[in-house]
């Protein structure tokens, strides 16, 4: 029998050549992530080394299942006969060959899987960083702030405050500010979201201070006039060509004969149809005002319009020229040319772009600086930071580096990369040329780019396929097979879709036609897409209606995987509580935000309550949670009025004997839980004591599902990480604070339905979906202080400013311009969402909205709101939900009342229940050191601690990178670093500057010393710092942390502790001498549960970069 070959397999098999580059699009189910697989494969086979190629992905989860599939081909590879599929053959195939060249070359790859190089993006950004870090400008490597807000805020606010000063940079900030109408929390808040995606304008504009200003607002207005000829050369082509010619005659006919109508001027004289250029805007506006009124097109013209009776021939002809226009062209372009803006910025326009290009920058700095000063940066600080350290037209040491390193370079979700991201494909990619041995890969889908919220924008997929990157040009390759749904979805998707995609390609607006598939499974009986209406803006209903039919599945094919896929997080909010009431189990991945949890809240309230005793809010809901519960008279009885302290009153026995019984019982206890967490405060840190409040009053009893335990423990280890010194910077953000945070799910069921927003389902597959809430809205289009929009163009990439209008003014027009071409592109994502969704599903898809009722006089049939998924799918299923509407209003419906509040609580009288007995453990125990073998650091004052804990962690740093990647210099630019360290230990600003000064001093002899830089060689065998490691010795329990440990050259093991602190004494060798018996049983344990394993030789060590001193000894046999 024959086995059945892809359509497309001529197009896979090439791009697997290795000397060839490729742009490939590779629809939904296609097997994107195999073709990958066998690329990385096929490239194994003919490099010299496996770090030659790179794959980058967009996610961890990504680059973890794409290390997977090579690990798992190349353990297929190892097997001695072929698996029966024809495309587990090929894999197998490649898998060998890479192998053959694996044994040849002496890889071990699948003992030493860590040389295959398969990272995310952002990995491989902070890896180039921290390999030149001046000329990237982040000296020590930077970790990625949890919370990058509060940077973003100071920043911003130090920006706006520089307006108090007298230098010239103030006078940008004042002009803003009046600019603003003196509404400096609007003008810090429209600033942040510019520092957020300061990656499309800071490279454009940087450098620009002090530019020849002519010169500049040419180069702008420029991508204005663009802007502008983009937007009439879609109108012309929307335009009947037959018509444009006697359309023109009729306009300069009218112009001539009423030269009083003033919009017509500009045609007086006019000759030929306008041209789609910028000079030509006049022509094309007094065009538009004469075909359009406010609904549409024309049905007459009259002597106010240029056609006074006496001009009976022109108006009959141009009345039929409407005509036709009316029958089938949209006058939505039309409508957009009258609202195009005049390509040039007016003075006052100009007044404030030049400000805001000269404070931008400025506002850049100062984040860079404060991230500095954390030790931290964001992902945008980074990606600059990775292309500085390649350098731009002329490479720097590592690009010239990498460009020997690195042959070949995969990009997984091509369609979704941002303008850095492609800037750092350029860089990397530089110099390279078709035959010459490098390659580049790219695999994407431009029907399925939904990030446009990450700066992603598929018109830069669509360049590259025509283009290339940088001076490579790419071979455009198509997938056209799906091994994911069954024929008649594919068949459907394919028929419907056409429809909904826009028919032709635009580069500038990101428009992007469809592509058919072409099916791999047969057809399953029955229609493959069911429609369901529910009653409109009754969200109750519609949860019972996805609720009835998840039932439904589940009863006949129990083994079904289901999905119910949401634009937004809230479209679930009824559906997922009607779902729990019926009885099925559901895992929600990453839907409802951690801050709305009850449970969440209440660890909230009480957070807040324990760090601000004035917050009345805070303390009324902590003994209202469900661990006190009093009821409301006991509450507005112990509120009091508005200014009094609700815990001095919970106190106070004559407020107290105000309440009832209960209510008294209740907040007694609450009183006795409470008040030694408050004596605590500041003495320990936040989040112990407010564990141990929770847990005094009952906080895990009053959870209702495990996930809730996981959640509270979420919580507690953010307030682990954000309090300073026992106590949260502003108490009552707190909320704001963890809104990036999610609950864990519920359901760890295998059969649990899964609740997902369509972006995280990108890139999965279940046998049901169902897309409910298809006739909500989501987001909005927000205003900024600078709008801005990167067209990207055949001749290159504009970059096109707008500010927001001046405060008290009106609307600004090309800022208003740039919104709606904005609000176009999110249409077309908006497709391309549905896209997503839609293939997601295997067997069936269930499409579930709102429908409103025809309408009362026309009978005409509802239209769905702009901006919904269900407007995007109207043109094709509308007479579909219309029927499901009226199949179902012939039913008689159902009365649902909600049910009664109820007050959950904890029995007044309930009390922890008692501890279980420690379990005994006869002859290990856990090691204290004896009196003569203090910890590390306990013999010392504060400062010397703190000194020894900034060393050990930069010395850490450093064998990271090797030394010889850090010299004084870069060693400097860790200052903020070291001083953060030093903060945490608890230095104070007065000893900071002496710790400081005393930890460079140590690493600057450290980096000095050839011994020093023999220990922080990151090329030797097995190297690891701050190893952690524990046993089973002499009948204890023994735990410890080794500084450095390695095999060098001659196999030895060296075990190796660093001592930080300074000898001001005489007789310096017998101090090394006493500290190496000090410490000599400490090294000779870890030695003893090391060396184990190891055949040859060990040796001890004692490294003391105050003085460059060294001690070592043979470990005991």
């Amino acid at each position: 029998m024959t086995e059945r070959v892809p359509v497309d397999q001529p197009a896979r098999d090439t791009a697997l050549d290795p000397g060839r580059s490729f742009i490939v699009q590779a629809p939904a189910g296609s097997g994107k992530t195999e073709l990958l697989t066998q690329r990385f494969l096929r490239l194994l086979a003919v490099v010299e080394r496996p770090e030659e190629i790179i794959a980058i992905t967009f996610t961890r989860k990504a680059a973890g299942e794409m290390r997977q599939r090579i690990l798992d081909a190349l353990a297929l590879g190892a097997a001695p006969d072929a698996p029966d599929e024809a495309h587990r053959q090929n894999t197998w195939r490649l898998a060998g060959a890479a192998l053959a060249n694996d044994r040849e070359r002496g890889w071990q790859l699948l003992e030493n899987p860590r040389r295959l190089r398969v990272e995310t993006i952002d990995a491989l950004n902070a890896w180039l960083a921290r390999q030149l870090p001046l000329a990237s400008r982040l000296g020590a490597p930077p970790v990625i702030a949890d919370d990058t807000a509060p940077v973003y805020q100071e920043a911003a606010r130090n920006t706006l405050m520089a307006a108090t000063g007298a230098d010239g940079d103030a006078a940008h900030a004042r002009a803003l500010l009046a600019h603003m109408g003196g509404r400096f929390s609007q003008a810090q808040d429209l600033l942040v979201s510019l520092l957020r995606g300061r990656d499309h304008w800071l490279h454009k504009i940087v450098g620009r201070r002090g530019a020849d200003a002519v010169e500049l607002r040419r180069t702008l207005e420029v991508a204005l006039e663009h802007f502008v000829e983009d937007e009439l050369r879609r109108t012309s082509a929307e335009l009947p060509a037959e018509l444009l010619e006697e359309l023109a005659e009729l306009a300069a006919g009218a112009a001539a004969r009423s030269p009083e109508i003033a919009f017509l001027a500009p045609w007086v004289g006019g000759n030929g149809f306008p041209e789609p250029v910028a000079a030509e805007l006049p022509r094309w506006r007094a065009l538009a005002r004469l075909l359009l009124t406010q609904t549409g097109w024309r049905k007459t013209v009259n002597k106010n319009t240029g056609f006074p009776p006496a001009a009976k021939t022109d108006k009959v002809r141009l009345v039929a020229l409407l005509e036709a226009l009316a029958a089938g062209t949209d006058p939505d372009g039309m409508r957009r040319v009258l609202k195009l803006p005049v390509p040039a910025y007016d003075a006052t326009r100009w007044e404030i772009l030049e400000h805001l290009i000269a404070l931008l920058p400025i506002a850049a700095a100062r984040l860079d600086l404060a991230f500095a000063a954390r030790g931290e940066s964001d992902y945008v600080g980074i990606a600059r930071a990775a292309l500085d350290a390649l350098g731009g037209e002329t490479p720097t040491d590592l690009a010239l580096a990498l460009d020997c390193r690195i042959s070949h370079l995969l990009v997984d979700e091509f369609q979704d990369t941002s303008q850095a991201q492609i800037e750092l494909l350029e860089r990397l990619t530089a110099g390279w040329s078709p035959g010459d041995g490098r390659t580049l890969f790219c695999v994407g889908d431009p029907m399925q780019s939904i990030y446009r919220f990450r700066e992603a924008d598929v018109s830069r997929f669509l360049k590259a396929r025509k283009h290339g990157i940088g001076d490579l040009p790419l071979e455009p390759l198509q997938l056209q097979v799906n091994f994911r749904s069954q024929a008649r979805l594919v068949d459907w998707v394919s028929s419907r879709f056409p429809g909904i995609f826009p028919a032709r390609e635009d580069l500038s607006l990101g428009a992007v036609p469809f592509e058919p598939s072409v099916p791999w499974h047969p057809a399953l009986p029955g229609e493959p897409v069911s429609c369901m209406a529910a009653a409109p803006g009754d969200r109750l209903d519609e949860a019972g209606l996805v609720a009835g039919l998840v039932a439904d599945i589940r009863r006949t094919e129990p083994h079904a995987s289901i999905a119910i896929l949401v634009r937004s997080r809230n479209h679930l909010s009824d559906i997922t509580p009607a779902l729990k009431a019926a009885g099925v189990p559901v895992q929600a991945i990453e839907i409802e935000r951690l801050a709305r949890v009850p449970a969440i809240r209440d660890l909230e309230a009480l957070t807040r309550a324990l760090c601000h005793r004035a917050d009345r809010t805070a303390w009324l809901a902590v003994l209202r949670a469900p661990w006190c519960g009093i009821e409301l008279a006991d509450l507005l009885a112990i509120a009091g009025s508005r200014d009094e302290d609700i815990w001095a009153r919970a106190n106070d026995p004559d407020v107290t004997a105000l309440l009832s019984a209960d209510g008294r019982r209740r907040v007694a206890r609450v009183v006795a839980a409470l008040a030694p967490a408050l004596g605590e405060r500041g003495r320990r840190p936040l989040r112990r004591v407010v564990e141990g409040a929770w847990l005094a009053l009952g906080g895990p009893a009053t959870l209702e599902h495990d996930s809730e335990l996981a959640d509270a423990q979420t919580l507690l280890e953010f307030l682990d990480r954000r309090s300073r010194h026992g106590d949260l910077d502003d108490p009552p953000s707190l909320n704001d604070l963890l809104s990036d945070l999610y609950a864990a799910p519920e359901s760890a069921a295998t059969d649990a339905v899964q609740l997902l927003t369509i972006h995280k389902a990108k890139g999965l597959e279940f046998d049901h979906v169902v897309l409910p809430a298809l006739d909500r809205p989501s987001g909005r289009n927000e205003k900024r202080l600078l709008r801005w929009l990167e067209q990207v163009r055949e001749e290159g990439t504009d970059l096109i400013l707008a500010p927001v209008e001046r405060f008290g003014e009106e609307k600004d027009d090309l800022h208003d311009a740039l919104r709606a071409l904005d609000a176009r592109r999110e249409l077309l994502e908006l497709d391309r969402v549905l896209y997503v969704a839609a293939t997601r599903a295997r067997s069936r898809l269930h499409l579930v909205a709102g429908v409103g009722p025809d309408h009362e006089e026309t009978g005409a049939a509802p239209k769905p709101r702009s901006g919904t998924l269900l407007s995007r799918l109207w043109s094709q299923l509308g007479e579909a939900f219309c029927a499901a509407r009226d199949a179902r209003d012939a039913k008689p419906s159902e009365v649902r009342p909600r049910p009664a509040a109820m007050l959950r609580r904890l029995a007044s009288d309930w009390r922890p229940p008692p501890l279980p007995e420690a379990v005994r453990w006869p002859g290990l125990e856990a090691e204290s050191p004896s009196r003569g073998e203090l910890l590390e650091y306990d013999w010392a004052g504060r400062q010397a601690r703190a000194v020894g804990i900034a060393v050990h962690r930069l010395l850490q740093v450093i064998s990271r990178d090797g030394p010889e990647g850090w010299d004084i210099e870069r060693l400097r630019s860790a200052q903020p670093r070291l001083s953060a360290v030093l903060r945490e230990a608890g230095l104070g600003e007065p000893e900071l500057a002496g710790a400081l000064d005393q930890s460079l001093d140590a690493l600057e002899k450290t980096l000095a010393d050839p011994r020093g830089r023999w220990l922080l060689d990151a090329g030797k065998q097995q190297a690891a710092s701050e190893r952690r490691i524990s046993g089973h010795l002499d009948g204890r329990i023994f735990n410890g942390i080794v500084d450095r440990c390695f095999i060098d050259d001659s196999g030895v093991l060296w075990i190796v502790d660093y001592k930080a602190g300074r000898h001001t004494g005489g007789a310096l060798e017998a101090f090394l001498d006493r500290e190496q018996e000090r410490y000599r049983p400490q090294l000779e344990r870890y030695a003893r549960l090391l060396a184990a394993d190891h055949p040859g030789a060990v040796r001890l060590g004692l490294y003391f970069p105050q003085h460059s001193g060294w001690r070592e000894w043979p470990a005991p046999q």
